[in-house]
């Protein structure tokens, strides 16, 4: 179990051991620790040490890093991710087309907007989120282990509906971590300067 006292370098340890064992062309792990590691240096965590994380702002920050991932470059076409069916890069590539045809450069901008085709971007993605990179976010590849040190998966699993994320709504990280994932990202000048 996780206590306030967390070294960060474990947390950022154990983190790097997940996306390392991870499959090479998924990127969707890397995107929500991303996501995670951005929303705890950008909100304080609750006296306990822990922070509620709403799968909707997940959800967000992954958009947010495809969206210039996901234009067309030149000969080469559109970033894709799977041999059949529509990706989640290619929800957002269709959805960002749309956006900057009205004007909305940014996933931000569409958000501050609150562009109906941007929430409803969102609002269909959350499911996948839910399922796929946050439900297996912290199992080993390979050995089906999970190490369920950033927060409670009990709740997820990979056939959620829409129901299901709506009670949840929230992944808790557990105390510790919120703080241990924004000092991992300090500069080491920021480090320096401590006494020990």
């Amino acid at each position: 179990m996780i206590s306030e006292g967390l070294d960060p370098i474990d947390v950022a340890g154990r983190v790097v051991q997940l996306l390392e064992t991870g499959r090479r062309e998924s990127t969707y792990k890397l995107a929500t620790v991303m996501a995670l590691v951005d929303i705890c240096v950008e909100n304080a965590p609750a006296p306990d040490g822990s922070l509620a994380v709403p799968i909707d702002e997940i959800t967000h920050r992954i958009v947010a890093y495809y969206w210039p991932q996901v234009r067309t470059f030149h000969r080469h076409g559109r970033l894709a991710q799977v041999k059949r069916g529509r990706s989640t890069p290619d929800r957002i590539a269709e959805a960002r087309s749309a956006l900057i045809g009205e004007g909305l450069r940014t996933a931000e901008a569409a958000r501050n907007e609150s562009h109906p085709t941007y929430r409803a971007l969102v609002r269909s993605l959350r499911r996948t989120v839910a399922q796929q990179p946050v439900t297996h976010l912290q199992t080993v590849p390979r050995t089906r282990i999970r190490d369920e040190f950033l927060f409670d998966a009990s709740e997820f699993r990979t056939k959620m509906t829409v129901a299901d994320i709506d009670r949840v709504g929230n992944i808790v990280l557990r105390p510790g971590v919120p703080e241990g994932l924004r000092r991992c990202c300090e500069p080491s000048s920021a480090h320096s300067g401590r006494r020990t």
